[in-house]
């Protein structure tokens, strides 16, 4: 370690990125701020980056289109149009905030071209983009550039860890990081065009592994035929307008009240409900919050594999799969009957993104969750979250395996087991991820107080009355007591 020390010393003293964009605003002329689909803010009801971003992603559909027509031997003309269209659509995006997206670029192709062949190469980048990550975040968490510059940190660390593992022999490389180890360095045109790779490069990700992008660029990665894709693109732009719709709902209904989540910390709101009207509060807020990520996420999906790219291959059923871009599985998120279903459900690109980073190279649950607070931000409410949502899972796990056996016994005490399940698990999620939209972690201490730690509480008397391993003794005694027995052979008549 005294090596990447050594090194990190070594490096000039970096400017902060947010002082070169106020020296720019200084001098910028007034078209760099100005907004041309500002008309559309009325009609819409949305926010100018809202309208943007729309204005992008229907914009990605002719431009993913345009590039699948290309001949995948003209790989240098499909890079070079993604930089550029990449380039011009985060330009419109982030204006004369992309500086933050540059610096961080430029600083980290700097690493990679000196550490590329260094079994350190991962751990200086993931300093460097983790602290531009954290500094974008201190200054203004909401930021939308925030929200690009967090997939670009998945993308460099992920490159980084294929670059390291491709040093290193096959036989030592496990599952996922033997499919994405990278053996050859990317060339500058791909390095530009793997971190502007529309449209999953704009914001909500999802993250694409280097070894994909590159095979998709060069030809090599199965391609699908047109009906299926074309039948993937309807079925998730429909499924992006219900959740608009949904989404909508409250306002076109005089129900805004049920969508706003920020009233769950209003003590004179909190002091004339009663605690089942929280919860069914938090319920109803976290609902419509979620609708928000499932519009960013479809559209982006089928504008991918209206590009051609997300082709996994053929599905038992003889169909063919486009989900290899897919960012949520909305019906195990939604109706999943226990709390890693709906986890694996949700942000699936980045479960994948910190399954190959942190948890197949420690094999650590947990160090993989601090890793997930830090890309979060550094912030006391992360670690709230998944110190919450550690408890939950360990205590669905054993009421799982403690419990189950003696519903399955009977067909409609094992349907009762999977609806109560699912109702446990949606409630304790809003519980748990509350922290995301609270300002600070007192607001979190006093909303959690206002439900009286219902989650931690219930989950936490489970984690102490059930087993950490096999099933408690009164599980056996009951399963040997209902289980129905087999009738005894009937004596052979002579």
């Amino acid at each position: 370690m005294e090596l990447v020390w050594e090194a990190w010393e070594a490096l000039p003293a970096l400017p902060d990125p947010f002082e070169i964009v106020g020296s720019v605003e200084k001098c910028a002329p007034e078209w760099v701020f100005a907004q041309p689909l500002e008309f559309a803010i009325p009609y819409l009801g949305w926010s100018i980056h809202d309208v943007n971003l729309a204005f992008c992603l229907l914009a990605s559909f002719p431009f993913g289109v345009l590039v699948r027509l290309l001949p995948t031997r003209c790989v240098t003309l499909r890079l070079c149009l993604h930089i550029i269209f990449g380039f011009s659509l985060a330009l419109f995006l982030y204006r004369l905030d992309i500086l933050v997206l540059l610096f961080a670029i430029a600083i980290s192709g700097v690493i990679l071209v000196f550490f590329s062949r260094s079994r350190y190469l991962p751990y200086l980048l993931i300093s460097f983009v983790f602290s531009v990550l954290w500094r974008v975040m201190w200054v203004d968490r909401f930021n939308p550039v925030a929200g690009a510059l967090m997939y670009v940190t998945q993308k460099m660390t992920s490159l980084a860890f294929g670059l390291s593992d491709g040093l290193r022999p096959l036989d030592q490389l496990v599952g996922e990081q033997r499919r994405c180890a990278v053996i050859t360095p990317p060339t500058p045109l791909e390095f530009l065009a793997y971190l502007f790779f529309v449209p999953a490069s704009l914001t909500q990700g999802p993250h694409v592994f280097f070894v994909d992008f590159r095979a998709y660029m060069h030809g090599t990665a199965p391609r699908g035929t047109v009906l299926p894709c074309l039948y993937a693109i309807v079925k998730k732009l429909s499924a992006g307008a219900a959740c608009v719709l949904l989404y909508r709902l409250p306002g076109m209904m005089n129900w805004v009240s049920l969508s706003t989540v920020h009233l769950l910390s209003n003590p004179q709101w909190i002091a004339s409900h009663n605690l089942a009207e929280r919860v069914g509060h938090m319920l109803s807020s976290f609902f419509h919050i979620r609708m928000f990520f499932y519009i960013n996420w479809f559209p982006v999906d089928a504008a991918l594999n209206a590009a051609g790219y997300g082709f996994v291959g053929i599905r038992a059923d003889g169909s063919e799969n486009w989900d290899g871009a897919s960012n949520s599985k909305i019906v195990e998120t939604e109706f999943g009957i226990s709390p890693k279903m709906m986890l694996d459900g949700w942000h699936v690109q980045t479960t994948r993104w910190l399954r190959y980073v942190a948890y197949d190279r420690s094999g650590s649950l947990i160090l993989a969750r601090v890793v997930l607070a830090f890309w979060h931000g550094l912030d006391p409410r992360y670690p709230a979250i998944w110190l919450s949502l550690a408890i939950v899972t360990i205590a669905a796990r054993r009421a799982r395996r403690n419990l189950r056996p003696l519903a399955m016994l009977h067909p409609t005490v094992h349907q009762v087991y999977h609806l109560v399940t699912w109702f446990s698990g949606i409630v304790n999620g809003v519980f748990c991820f509350y922290p995301f939209v609270a300002p600070d972690i007192t607001q979190v201490l006093q909303v959690w107080q206002s439900v009286y730690f219902y989650s931690i509480i219930l989950s936490g008397s489970l984690c102490l009355l059930l087993p950490a391993q096999g099933t408690a003794p009164w599980v056996t005694n009951l399963l040997q007591r209902w289980q129905p027995h087999p009738p005894p052979d009937k004596e052979k008549k002579e």
